[in-house]
């Protein structure tokens, strides 16, 4: 008799649930710290580490969609905490840069979000880490190329999937 399939123990239900759960403390304790998001940490994050990208490149690190990207820059430039400004040699492209106020808000969150990573460890052996590090790269790495690949195929269908 073949065993059926638990579609709840599946390591795509356990990834998604894994990371909602994560997402929901990172935030909640984000929020109580700068009244930020986890995502705009995010976005701030990778501005600081590349200040200038494009807002096409900002998206596409965060792998979030066009809209989306959008939608959250425009919520950080409202707080004055990221500016957007026209790329001086291609007129198309927007520049996107945290502000000082943008970077000290950043730092008061960075506290918070280095204080999540020792309950992340020891929730796990410390000799696998590496592997689970590398395992979650390599499913980062096929899956974002499978949905940019999908975007081009058919543009729009699955715009708001990211």
């Amino acid at each position: 008799m073949s065993k059926k399939y638990d579609f709840r123990n599946s390591t795509p239900v356990l990834l998604r649930g894994a990371y909602l759960s994560l997402h929901r403390h990172a935030h909640a304790r984000y929020s109580e710290a700068a009244q930020v998001t986890a995502d705009q940490y995010v976005f701030m994050s990778m501005l600081e580490e590349e200040g200038g990208i494009t807002q096409k490149e900002l998206g596409q690190r965060a792998y979030s969609d066009a809209n989306t990207t959008t939608n959250m820059l425009k919520l950080l430039e409202k707080r004055g905490l990221v500016e957007r400004k026209t790329d001086l040699r291609d007129r198309r492209a927007i520049r996107v840069y945290l502000t000082p106020e943008g970077r000290r808000v950043k730092k008061i969150v960075d506290a918070t979000h280095l204080s999540l990573n020792p309950g992340l460890r020891e929730l796990m052996d410390p000799e696998k880490h590496p592997v689970v590090v590398q395992w979650l790269r390599n499913v980062l790495a096929a899956y974002a190329e499978d949905y940019q690949q999908q975007k081009k195929d058919k543009p729009g269908r699955i715009a708001n999937a990211g």
